[in-house]
């Protein structure tokens, strides 16, 4: 089994605590706080999925300043107290039952307890997008606004909070069930959900407002064969073979329930498997057309194009970015 790049770093020197957590997460300014107590940064991180998931703690009090964020950012306290600014936001006190959300395009800035240990999730905008997009179930209109906390202490914050302490348990019985790719973007998708369900955002309304009836059970079951085989070859009409109905019927389904062609849904279900690949992938043994012709995607510029569209930028750009 291949799992997920699990680097540990332990030091007492404030540049190198800075570089440490700069090559993780982002360009930051670390600040030592007054104090006698001396730096015992140790930063324990791996990836999950697309997000990185750390544990940071630097065993006295600092402050991190940062630009503008370009993806987004969870930070919950396992044990101590941090004070956390997003933006020209009011402050907020995060504990073990507050969690700290940063907001891209805004700066952010960090009083870090030395007595505090954080676990620090870093999650692209798109993936989080993304999975927003099938809570709310169309494409979003505008980008959604967040609160700058969390709340632990509700009912969908405590289920959230028992995920996070599954992965807290990951990295201390490592190589775990999180650092394994497939299982690892699975807890990533449940993190996700926990937090664009508990969290009162902007589409919130729109993902807790009363659903249609469910999906027939002939469309349900396209769309689970369409998720589980992603890179098989399938066409409309050996979908409908499969599933015992006209190719007519289920076309009129996907349109009546789903909104797009069964092979619209398809290519979408085939971007985001291949994005996931490309963002773990070593550019120095991976090329995007082995990808692409692995994910079904035979014609380069048609992928590329659709890539672009989906995820504002090119596929071999997203393969040789900048390790985390």
């Amino acid at each position: 089994m291949v799992y997920a790049a699990h680097v540990v770093t332990q030091t007492a020197d404030p540049d190198e605590a800075q570089d440490a957590v700069q090559r993780a997460y982002l360009p930051h300014h670390l600040e030592l706080l007054p104090g006698a107590t001396p730096l015992d940064m140790q930063l324990d991180v791996f990836r999950l999925g697309t997000t990185t998931a750390g544990r940071l703690r630097y065993g006295r009090d600092v402050r991190l300043l940062t630009d503008d964020l370009s993806q987004f950012h969870i930070n919950i306290p396992l044990h101590g107290q941090a004070v956390s600014r997003s933006g020209t936001a009011e402050p907020v006190l995060t504990t073990p039952e507050r969690a700290a959300v940063f907001t891209p395009e805004r700066p952010a800035d960090i009083t870090w307890g030395g007595d505090c240990t954080q676990l620090c999730l870093m999650i692209p905008r798109a993936t989080v997008e993304q999975e927003l997009e099938l809570l709310v179930g169309e494409s979003l209109r505008k980008p959604a606004q967040f609160p700058t906390s969390m709340d632990l202490t509700t009912p969908l914050g405590r289920a959230w909070r028992e995920t996070l302490n599954m992965l807290a348990h990951e990295y201390d019985h490592r190589p775990g069930l999180a650092t394994h790719p497939v299982a690892g973007r699975r807890l990533e998708r449940l993190l996700l959900d926990g937090l664009l369900l508990g969290v009162p955002h902007s589409y919130s309304d729109v993902i807790h407002a009363p659903r249609p009836a469910a999906l027939p059970n002939t469309v349900r079951r396209a769309i689970e064969l369409l998720e589980e085989q992603p890179q098989r070859h399938w066409s409309t009409a050996a979908l409908a073979a499969e599933l015992f109905i006209s190719v007519r019927a289920l076309q009129d389904g996907f349109r009546r329930h789903v909104g797009k062609p069964p092979m619209s849904y398809l290519r979408d279900a085939r971007l985001r498997g291949i994005h996931d690949e490309l963002m773990q992938a070593d550019p120095r043994s991976t090329t995007v057309a082995t990808l692409a012709s692995r994910w079904g995607f035979p014609h380069m510029g048609r992928f590329a194009g659709a890539y672009r569209a989906k995820y504002g930028t090119t596929p071999a750009a997203t393969l040789r970015r900048p390790p985390s």
